[in-house]
This record gives C-alpha cells, sequence and structure tokens, in this order.
C-alpha cells in the first residue's frame, strides 16, 4: 500500500510561525526563540567562564517573568546558588533576601553518583516552568575511558530530553567544554570543544560553546540550532558582570566573524 504525503500531515499543522517562550537575552532569543517548554540547551564553557553565573542568569531572567525555575547543583552548594540569586536582584543581602524570598525556586544540590539517581532527582522537579542543571559531568559509576564516555554522555543527555518533554519545561542544561587558548579565539567552536562526547548535541535543540574573550566578556558559539530563525551557526559578543550574573548582548557575527547589520532588530 502506497501512503500519500496528505494522508501523513495536514495543512492546518505546517507552515506554522516558530515558537518563542520565556526570554534569556535579546540575542540568545533572537537566535533560538528563548525558554521553550519541552527544549533542553546545552550550554558548555570550560573552567572560570561563567557556567554556573549563565545558569544563575538565566534562572533570574525566567523567575522575572514569573515563571517557577528549579536550580540542581553539582559543586556548589545551594547557599552558594542562593547568594548569586540574591545579588542579581540587589547588591544588600537584607534587601536582596526580601525580594527573592517568596520566588519560586527550589535549589538542590545532587550527588553525581550515577545516571538513574540524576535523572530521578531531576523528574522530581515535574511542575516546574525550567530547570537549570548545573552541570552534566560523567557520573562516579561511569569508567574514564573515550568509548564508555561518549556512550555515558549521550544516554545522560538523551534521559534529561526525556524529562522536559514528559514534564513540559525547559532544561538549561551546563556541560564542561576545554579552554581555548587566546590566539584561538577567533576560530568558531566545534563539537571536539566539547568534554565527555561530541554526541551531546545530537538531542537537544540548541547547543552553545563560550569562551572569554576579555576580563568581562564572552563569546558565545551557537553550533546548533535545530529551529533557527534566519540565523543559525553565529556569535553573539556578550558583556557579563559576574558579581551580579548579568549579561548584555553587544553583537551578533556570523561564523566568519562578519557582523549581522540587523542583529539587535
Amino acid at each position: 500500500m502506497v501512503v500519500k504525503l496528505g494522508d501523513c500531515v495536514k495543512l492546518e499543522d505546517l507552515f506554522k510561525a516558530p515558537k518563542f517562550g520565556g526570554k534569556i537575552s535579546p540575542l540568545y532569543d533572537k537566535i533560538t526563540g528563548g525558554a521553550i517548554k519541552g527544549q533542553v540547551h546545552l550550554f558548555a564553557a570550560g573552567s572560570g567562564v561563567g557556567k554556573t553565573r549563565t545558569g544563575v542568569s538565566v534562572c533570574c531572567e525566567l523567575l522575572k517573568q514569573g515563571w517557577s525555575v528549579g536550580y540542581l547543583t553539582f559543586e556548589q552548594t545551594k547557599e552558594q546558588i542562593a547568594e548569586l540569586i540574591i545579588k542579581n536582584f540587589d547588591d544588600d543581602a537584607e534587601t536582596g533576601f526580601e525580594l527573592c524570598k517568596d520566588l519560586p525556586c527550589y535549589i538542590r544540590r545532587f550527588e553525581n553518583s550515577s545516571v538513574e539517581s540524576v535523572i530521578n532527582i531531576l523528574r522530581a522537579f515535574k511542575g516546574y516552568d525550567a530547570v537549570v542543571f548545573d552541570y552534566l559531568a560523567l557520573p562516579e559509576e561511569a569508567v574514564a575511558e573515550s568509548f564508555n564516555a561518549s556512550v555515558t554522555g549521550l544516554r545522560f543527555i538523551k534521559k534529561i530530553k526525556d524529562v522536559a518533554e514528559q514534564n513540559d519545561q525547559f532544561i538549561f542544561c551546563l556541560a564542561q567544554a576545554k579552554n581555548k587558548e587566546a590566539a584561538r579565539l577567533t576560530e568558531f567552536a566545534s563539537t571536539a570543544n566539547i568534554w565527555i562526547s561530541q554526541q551531546l548535541v545530537n538531542p537537544v535543540e540548541v547547543a552553545v560553546i563560550a569562551n572569554r574573550a576579555g576580563i568581562d566578556l564572552l563569546q558565545l558559539d551557537f553550533i546548533k540550532v535545530r529551529y533557527p530563525r534566519g540565523i543559525s551557526r553565529c556569535r553573539v559578543i556578550r558583556e557579563f558582570d559576574f558579581k551580579h550574573c548579568k549579561g548584555t548582548d553587544l553583537d551578533l557575527l556570523d561564523e566568519t566573524g562578519g557582523k549581522v547589520e540587523d542583529g539587535m532588530d
């Protein structure tokens, strides 16, 4: 039996306007559509680049829009994450705490003992609009061998993606990347820059690799955007206030370094 195209899909399900979700930053939203429930965005960066502070920045932006946000932390304590969130709202500790104490934000530290144990904790965040997962690393049960690491990493991120779809929530997943030498900063990043496995990008909708381009500058290379809005592989230059976990998008460049003139539209 030969099936016709019209039996597979309906016109009313086609040519829909792209989805837009919660706001993260002007250029990030322009490229990706923002925080869309059911999606996983992978943000990989080297040590000292600002993974956690970027995660806190995303968390705070969504909280300010009325989203409920869970924050899963691997290396930091819940008190350290809370301090960063409070500083994002106000420099004064007492004032900041008053502004934040009633926010729908649950911070939990997790032990990275196995893929299954971490995923079970992640599933428990059902009901939250978004989760910041800080961060995806090889669990203690895994063998630190290239093949096994790659397989474990892919299984981990696939399960995270399953949770995002089942819980209908946005997951901002942080991961480790290799730090670039200053002389190579102009080179556009690739999956080879990601620790654990280059395959981490396969199940996710968006994959970004970040590097420090100066004392208070980050360059974000968007190496994958599954549903591009006219812009796909590109670079965002972001000024970042590390103390308050706040970023300001400055420029949008194509992967060759050319400026996209209408980047701030």
